[in-house]
């Protein structure tokens, strides 16, 4: 009978856990503009490698200049972020908007990918280690190694 109880309540849990976490695909979308919005210009360089700003119109578009070949190119060429779409790219005179001297230029425009093709990022960039990161980015933020401290201090 403890067995089958404790059984029960372990269930409970993983369904708490699944119905109190799940956001709609909506609410995922709309949360990853609000992180956009909210980035500051340390946190947009990093996020998309400019050297320098053109136009910026986070969380709908951003152009910029890079140190990198146009997409598609060559082998140092630019990564689309995942959430991001490619309207153009224009190469530029080498070491020209704050690159290095021998720096391949190139003028990027992007815009954000619209919530019907958001989700089919095949390209997601998975490094080892952002794990936590990810699910963070896609609303997913309980703690599940909390919910199993906590089983196994009952057991």
């Amino acid at each position: 009978m403890k067995k089958f109880l404790l059984l029960l309540f372990c269930l409970s849990l993983l369904l708490e856990y699944s119905i109190c976490s799940a956001k709609s695909s909506e609410e995922i979308y709309q949360d990853h503009i609000t992180s956009l919005q909210k980035m500051t210009q340390q946190q947009l360089k990093e996020k998309f490698s400019f050297t320098q700003i053109v136009s910026n119109n986070i969380p709908d578009s951003i152009e910029f200049w890079t140190a990198a070949y146009c997409p598609f190119e060559k082998k140092y060429s630019y990564v689309i972020p995942y959430d991001f779409d490619l309207v153009s790219c224009e190469k530029g005179t080498d070491g020209s908007h704050g690159g290095c001297a021998t720096c391949a230029m190139s003028k990027i425009n992007l815009k954000l990918k619209p919530i019907s093709t958001f989700y089919k990022a095949y390209d997601f960039p998975y490094k080892k280690g952002e794990m936590t990161t990810i699910l963070k980015e896609f609303g997913i933020t309980k703690d599940i190694n909390h919910l199993i401290s906590g089983l196994s201090s009952i057991i």
